[in-house]
């Protein structure tokens, strides 16, 4: 499990944004065992003991390392933040 925020920057009320560097991980994996890595958003909701998962999505080795790097950072962060929205309607 990562935690990639970045406590100096706010992304919205609910996360912060992500440092990307984890997503070196990804690429050092293809590389040693040429399978690409899944990332799962998860949002843990502390006032209600709750866990959520989100929808994966996949390293893609083919694309510029760069561009999938903020890519997948990107999806992660803005699909947690999603889903606190969520948790903070119901």
């Amino acid at each position: 499990m990562l935690f990639p925020e970045n406590s100096n920057t706010e992304f919205s009320e609910n996360i912060r944004d992500f440092y990307t560097g984890f997503v070196t991980i990804a690429k050092k994996y293809y590389k040693e065992t040429g399978k690409e890595v899944l990332f799962y958003p998860v949002y843990i909701d502390k006032d209600k003991h709750n866990v959520t998962i989100g929808d994966s999505t996949r390293y893609d080795s083919s694309k510029d390392f760069k561009e999938e790097r903020d890519r997948i950072a990107h999806y992660l962060r803005d699909y947690i933040d999603n889903l606190a929205n969520i948790q903070k309607q119901e």
